[in-house]
């Protein structure tokens, strides 16, 4: 059962047009001249232009308008590098979904969840981590990010984690329903940039089936072979250094 409260991956999909995907991993070395808050307070300023001609100009409705703005661009060209500083200031101000839109665009990581009415939480069910909803805190600095808690311990859990849902993707292989096998797929998939190694040793182990998935999360559509996914990794590895090392 899906959360009626806040929950961050529910809203950050529901923002809908407001991020488009991004470039992940991206090879550009992180600019020194512009720092990161200098691209945040751009990108608030930014937004709330677009919104103000939003007002204006359209019919109030759910769906906000686009916020992939120049500054936002700027942000992501930083690379995984900025995620620590993202971490930071998700523990200073958790309930900030932009800096959380930032952190899911960079690393893909989607979260299984499910909504505990009897307690009120949200339980991440990959994890051993739940936390109430932050529209439903009385004091919103007691909200615990998930993705704070992803990255300081959960994703210390990926390869055993990743190895249970690829073996679950492969015995639903044995059966003929494609929905399921591609809702199986989805879910390894969902574990994001963090699984890229692990995605190039099964690749060169035999599974071209996982091409396609590595060429997503790396944002790079035409590796075809495993020899192209084993290349490319080895020439770009070291830009996923900061979120490997765990």
């Amino acid at each position: 059962m899906k959360p009626f409260g806040f929950s961050p991956v529910m809203l950050l999909v529901g923002l809908g047009s407001m991020f488009l995907p991004a470039f992940v991993g991206y090879s550009a070395a992180p600019s020194l001249d512009i720092t990161l808050d200098d691209l945040l307070r751009q990108w608030q300023h930014e937004r709330e232009i677009v919104l103000a001609q939003w007002r204006r100009t359209e019919a109030i409705s759910s769906r906000l308008p686009p916020m992939k703005t120049d500054s936002y661009r700027k942000i992501i060209r930083k690379g995984n590098v900025i995620l620590p500083l993202l971490v930071k200031k998700m523990q200073s101000n958790s309930g900030d979904l932009f800096i959380a839109a930032i952190f899911v665009d960079l690393t893909k990581v989607k979260f299984e969840d499910e909504f505990r009415v009897e307690t009120g939480k949200i339980v991440l069910t990959d994890y051993n981590f739940e936390y109430i909803p932050y529209c439903n805190l009385a004091d919103k600095n007691e909200y615990d990010s998930p993705y704070v808690y992803w990255w300081n311990h959960g994703r210390t859990l990926t390869p055993k984690l990743f190895e249970k849902k690829y073996q679950d993707y492969l015995e639903v292989k044995k059966g003929q329903n494609s929905a399921v096998i591609k809702e199986k797929y989805t879910q390894l998939q969902n574990m994001g940039i963090i699984i890229l190694p692990l995605l190039v040793k099964k690749i060169t182990e035999g599974a071209n089936d996982l091409i396609p998935m590595f060429g997503s999360l790396s944002n790079q559509t035409a590796l075809k072979t495993a020899a192209d996914c084993q290349k490319w990794w080895n020439e770009n590895k070291a830009r996923y250094a900061v979120i490997l090392n765990c």
